[in-house]
C-alpha cells in the first residue's frame, strides 16, 4: 500500500514538474511579441500617444510629429537592416531634431528629463547585465 501511494505521488509530481517548465519566460511577454509583430504604422501610432500622454502635444503637434516619425521609418528599416548603426542612430537623431523644434519651451524640458531619465536607466541596466555576466 506504502508502495502504491508513493509511485501515485511519484506520478503527479512528475507530472507538476514537466507542467512548470513550459512556462512563458519573460521575454516572450505579450507586450514584447505585440511590439514585434506591429505595423510601422501601429508602432508609430503608439509611439505618438505614449509623447502625446507625456508632453501633452495638442492636436497640430500631434500631425506634425507623426508626419515626421512615417518620413523616417523608411530610412530607418533600411538602416537597421543593413546593420548601420551609425546611420540609425543619425536618423534619430535628425527626428529627435525635428519634434524639438516642434515643442513648446516646457514640453522641451520635460522631453529632455524623460530622455534623460531613460538614459540613465540604461545605463544601470548595462551595469547590472555586465555584473551578472562576469
Amino acid at each position: 500500500m506504502k508502495k502504491t501511494l508513493l509511485f501515485i505521488a511519484l506520478v503527479l509530481g512528475a507530472g507538476n514538474f514537466a507542467f512548470a517548465q513550459t512556462a512563458v519566460q519573460p521575454s516572450a511577454t505579450k507586450s514584447n511579441a505585440a511590439a514585434v509583430k506591429a505595423t510601422p504604422e501601429e508602432r508609430i501610432d503608439h509611439q505618438l500617444q505614449k509623447m502625446t500622454k507625456a508632453l501633452n502635444l495638442t492636436a497640430q503637434q500631434q500631425v506634425s510629429i507623426k508626419q515626421i516619425l512615417i518620413q523616417a521609418e523608411p530610412g530607418l528599416k533600411t538602416a537597421k537592416q543593413n546593420n548601420d548603426m551609425a546611420a540609425v542612430k543619425q536618423k534619430k537623431d535628425d527626428v529627435h531634431a525635428q519634434v524639438i523644434a516642434i515643442l513648446t519651451p516646457d514640453q522641451r524640458t520635460k522631453m529632455k528629463e524623460l530622455m534623460d531619465s531613460r538614459e540613465s536607466g540604461k545605463a544601470t541596466q548595462k551595469t547590472t547585465q555586465n555584473m551578472k555576466a562576469n
